[in-house]
Formats: C-alpha cells, structure tokens, sequence
C-alpha cells in the first residue's frame, strides 16, 4: 500500500517535484559547477527514477503523506514514536565518525 501512495503522490504532483528539481540544480550548479560541466537536469532525472522517491524531495512526500493515508492514521507524531529509524541514523553517524576519524 505504501509505495501505491507514494506512486499516487509522484503522480499527482509532478509539476511541483518537477520544478522544486529544476530550482535545486540551478542552484547546485551554481555553487559547484560554475565553469560548466555538469550533467543536464535529464540525464540527472533519468537516474533519480531508480531511486524510491523519484526525485521529489523527501519533505515534500512526507507533507503529502498525510493527506494521502486514510482516517488520519498517519502524523508527525506517530512518526517521532517510531524508534526504528533513529536508530538506524545512530549508526550511521557512529560509522561516519569512525570513518572521518
């Protein structure tokens, strides 16, 4: 069911995806491409589709989550409930700091 709603939101909101892309890497560009050389916005979207969100931004889908689950079962605050996640990102920064280290 969770990646129906998430298929739902890229589709009905491709225009804003779109664009939120479009000014991201003008500004990407900007700041780390300078002289050029960057790959264009269509090679870089062709390979954000093999990725779960597809390009859209993630605070983006997550706003739309909750107007997509039905009956109001999907909150902020049943998310910050959920200490899976937390977790996992503990670890992460233990492995980045070991790795930096």
């Amino acid at each position: 069911m969770c990646e129906a709603w998430l298929t739902e939101i890229s589709a009905q909101h491709q225009v804003p995806i779109n664009e939120q892309f479009v000014k991201q890497r003008a500004a990407h560009n900007e700041e780390l491409h300078k002289a050029g050389g960057s790959p264009t916005n269509q090679v870089v979207w062709k390979a954000l589709q093999q990725r779960p969100l597809k390009g859209a931004k993630g605070k983006f889908v997550f706003r739309q989550l909750k107007n997509k689950v039905p009956e109001n079962k999907f909150s902020e605050s049943m998310i910050d409930l959920h200490t899976e996640y937390p977790e996992r990102a503990t670890s992460l920064k233990r492995n980045l700091e070991d790795l930096l280290a």
